[in-house]
């Protein structure tokens, strides 16, 4: 099984360096994405492109 990994954070000032160092070992692609949780899937574009790889 293939693990497809997300990585968010809320506002530019935050690092994803971390998350990039857990998942990019493990994860045969990894999106990101720096905006609130609180949207809605459509309002999210590190989101939206990860259905694709899920199916």
């Amino acid at each position: 099984m293939a693990l497809v990994g997300l990585i968010r954070v809320s506002t530019d000032k935050q690092n994803v360096d971390r998350q990039h160092d857990a998942l990019d070992p493990i994860c045969v692609k990894v999106f990101e994405e720096k905006v609130s949780g609180k949207l809605a899937v459509d309002e999210r574009p590190g989101l939206r492109p990860t259905g694709k790889w899920i199916t």
